[in-house]
């Protein structure tokens, strides 16, 4: 017989091993990644809203009127007063959910009419998005940020609803 060249199904087998146990590691790594990336993206996001409300506030002296939809047009969802991260997402697939705020008492838009709106202050909240009460990335954080220079985050779920402060537990500034 002549000499056939080619793989046995023992060293096909051992490449297929190799390769099963390289994407179980890898994969919860990429999720790992993904999910940084999310927090880092709506940390940024945060931050170029309070850079707007810092520039409001230099040209009219208060926050009062300030309007997300100004900034975000299409993006700013008025029924709501919030908006989706990433930018273009609906409110069923967005991962975060952006909502400002001008004080924790009252939860009114800054460009409510409202006389109880002095515009002296803003919070605004980002919370993980969810699946019905189940949140899409549990292993990641909600953050809240204020006028006042409060940046928390926390990964227990509902605690910044209150647009207060992130809770005792799991907390950590940014």
């Amino acid at each position: 017989m002549k000499n056939k060249k080619g793989f046995t199904l023992i060293e096909l087998m051992i490449v297929v091993m190799i390769i099963a146990v390289l994407a179980a590691i890898a994969l919860p790594s990429y999720a790992h990644y993904l999910e940084r990336k999310d927090l880092a993206q709506a940390q940024q996001e945060a931050l170029n809203i309070a850079s707007a409300l810092d520039k409001f506030r230099s040209k009219n002296f208060n926050y009062k009127g300030f309007k997300l939809a100004d900034y975000y047009g299409a993006n700013y969802d008025s029924t709501n007063n919030a908006i989706y991260l990433p930018l273009g997402s609906t409110s069923t697939t967005a991962k975060y959910i952006f909502t400002l705020v001008a004080d924790s008492t009252t939860k009114k838009a800054l460009d409510a009419t409202d006389t109880a709106i002095t515009g002296k202050s803003w919070v605004l909240k980002i919370e993980r998005a969810k699946n019905g009460s189940v949140v899409k990335q549990p292993n990641n954080n909600d953050l809240l940020l204020n006028n006042s220079g409060m940046r928390c985050m926390t990964k227990t779920p509902d605690i910044v609803k209150d647009y207060i402060d992130c809770g005792a537990i799991n907390v950590e500034s940014w």
